[in-house]
């Protein structure tokens, strides 16, 4: 690393205020590039991203003879120098710098684009590394500033500096005279000297291997799968196989075996091989989790193959969501979010993936310093609430049992349909008291708790000073029966927590007691 900025002689020298540091910074830093090595591994992560394509391509171009592999070839091979040359272009066009209090990015190549942040709103730094990152010692800085999901990216550091420009733009600890140094190179590696790190950093969790059982019931990987399997079976008639010989052999294997041992035999297959490949799933995305926090920050890393560090201030956390989707929900396992000002996904960060519900809820109170938070019992809505789930439920499931009855009479269809449609009502039922029993809210001394769902359940907790406002809105049926849907407005997460069908009173009340004084502005 190039030399560091000079200290000062003595403390007069000093800048007094923010005008004066940026003096000192100002003009002194100059552009610089990212890593070298960057042009090596953009290429590398660009053509393994199009591996696939091009083998799909490759295999559909190579089935009419030694002319069609050619005229494939023609076409892969220059849309991989392609490929490979744009890949190159961030390097060759983009700079930063940190001056005048700013971070500063710039990109010009064809066209000229230029951000620019004051440090002041830096809300995130968060740390990522591929494998092809991690072969060559490289990470990704993604830096929010709390507007919508825009961050600046500084793409391929060299780790140790990239963990220094962190620890640099979190602490906020004398940000320009780290890099007053006038004699720094263009494309140096040079970063600011690293500040002191915040003693007594705690670990809130890690993983534990036990929590792979979760794994399967993430319905969503299903979906991926269901998927990825679609993408793939359009191209088996193109495969080097004779359909009449498999049509063969399975009928004969059912012939031998029977259909009902044939029929089980691939279907453990199928949960067999979605079993291995969500634990696999699992595994890669979250392998060495650990969860920490220092008196300052809180901290997520995991990751096998891309490895990533989440870092967000803890003043800026405003709440938590706590999801327990349906079968996770039924193996007592949940999932856990942090709601943060101008960071993540929508201000949403994932801190925990499935794992046990007591691990959740520990780790979630540690992280709001409220216990109590997620386990506190909720005030349910009434009977009006309960009564306005079960006439919707029925909106739903009668005429759905009327079109079965009316469709199983004209096709002439089996009369076991005319069960299921006397058993879509009572499913209706079901559906409906489950509904009311996951509905609820509740006032601690410091937070707001909101819970809805159905089969899964989403719980909010959301800080009373997080509220910045709120939305009471009634439809003509809500009016009738005294209920509202009432919704505080935040800057956290996804901007709202909403308390769906309470009373009018008890809606207004709430509002009243977690900010009385912009209510009181309404009521006078």
């Amino acid at each position: 690393m190039s030399r560091r900025s000079q200290a000062r002689s003595s403390p007069s020298d000093e800048p007094e205020s923010p005008d004066e540091l940026d003096a000192v910074d100002g003009s002194a830093a100059t552009w610089q590039r990212t890593s070298p090595l960057q042009l090596v591994v953009a290429p590398a992560r660009a053509l393994a991203n199009l591996a696939l394509p091009f083998v799909v391509v490759l295999f559909l171009g190579s089935g009419g003879g030694g002319r069609s592999l050619i005229g494939t070839l023609a076409f892969i091979v220059p849309v991989a120098i392609l490929v490979v040359l744009g890949s190159l272009l961030p390097w060759l066009g983009t700079r930063w710098r940190i001056a005048d209090g700013r971070l500063q990015q710039k990109y010009r190549v064809l066209s000229t684009k230029q951000t620019s942040v004051t440090l002041d709103r830096v809300r995130s730094v968060d740390l990522e590394s591929t494998i092809w990152h991690r072969a060559l010692g490289l990470s990704v800085v993604k830096i929010g500033t709390g507007v919508d999901d825009e961050r600046i990216t500084l793409d391929s550091l060299a780790k140790s500096d990239a963990l220094e420009l962190q620890e640099f733009l979190l602490t906020r600890v004398d940000r320009s005279a780290a890099y007053a140094d006038a004699d720094r190179p263009e494309g140096s590696d040079a970063q600011p000297s690293t500040p002191p790190r915040p003693a007594g950093r705690e670990v809130l969790t890690r993983l534990d291997w036990s929590w792979l059982r979760y794994a399967p019931l993430q319905v969503s990987q299903l979906v991926v799968l269901a998927a990825a399997f679609g993408f793939f079976a359009q191209f088996l008639d193109d495969l080097p196989i004779d359909q009449g010989d498999v049509v063969d052999s399975v009928q004969g294997q059912v012939d031998r075996l029977g259909l009902l041992i044939v029929i089980g035999f691939v279907l453990v297959v199928v949960v067999v091989g979605y079993v291995l490949a969500a634990i696999g799933a699992y595994a890669v995305r979250w392998y060495g989790l650990v969860v920490s926090r220092d008196p300052e920050n809180l901290r997520v890393e995991a990751g096998l193959l891309t490895t990533r560090s989440v870092t967000v201030e803890r003043r800026r956390i405003r709440g938590l969501e706590m999801t327990e989707p349906a079968l996770v929900r039924l193996a007592t396992g949940a999932q856990l979010s942090a709601l943060a000002t101008g960071v993540g996904s929508g201000g949403t960060t994932q801190v925990l993936p499935s794992v046990p519900r007591a691990v959740a809820v520990d780790v979630g109170e540690q992280m709001l310093d409220a216990r109590e938070a997620l386990t506190t019992e909720l005030t349910q809505h009434g009977p009006a609430a309960r009564r306005r789930r079960h006439v919707r439920a029925q909106l739903v499931a009668v005429p759905a049992a009327a079109a079965l009855v009316v469709a199983t009479v004209l096709a002439d269809l089996t009369p076991a349909l005319f069960v299921l449609a006397a058993l879509l009502p009572v499913l209706g039922v079901g559906l409906a008291e489950l509904s009311y029993k996951h509905l609820g809210h509740t006032l601690t001394p410091t937070h707001l708790v909101s819970r809805t769902g159905i089969l899964g359940t989403t719980t909010r907790v959301l800080e009373r000073d997080g509220v910045i406002g709120w939305t009471l809105t009634q439809t003509f049926f809500q009016r009738r029966v005294g209920l509202c849907h009432l919704v505080a407005a935040t800057a956290a997460g996804p901007e709202q927590v909403a308390v769906v069908d309470v009373r009018l009173d008890v809606a207004t009340a709430l509002a009243a007691e977690i900010t009385p004084r912009l209510v009181r502005q309404f009521a006078a």
